[in-house]
């Protein structure tokens, strides 16, 4: 276990990254076929359209939005920016309990 001045110092880091996270979004990315419904089209013959789409759920029921190819890499970011706030914060409260209970021990 570490030394509180280590921890309040890892607690300080976490933070400034916590706010420079930068925009995000909750989800996933899917990569789905699709047909475009054009009857002499070679989706018709097994050949589907590839489509990038957010994959989401509210309320326990799941939720899909196309996303066009030029949102493709911001929408990237911003799912990964989400999973990036998600690691800190569990670390962050890794570090948070850590203290807790150093304090507990040295009030």
């Amino acid at each position: 276990m570490e030394n509180l001045e280590d921890l309040y110092t890892q607690q300080k880091s976490l933070r400034r990254e916590l706010y420079s996270t930068g925009n995000l979004i909750k989800g996933s990315l899917k990569t789905l076929g699709r047909l475009c419904g054009k009857p002499n089209c070679k989706c018709t013959r097994g050949e589907r359209h590839q489509g990038l789409f957010l994959s989401f759920n509210i309320k326990q029921k799941s939720h899909l939005i196309y996303i066009p190819k030029k949102l493709g890499k911001k929408v990237t970011t911003m799912v990964n920016n989400h999973k990036k706030l998600r690691q800190i914060v569990d670390e962050l409260s890794k570090v948070n309990r850590e203290i807790i209970v150093l304090e507990k021990r040295n009030p």
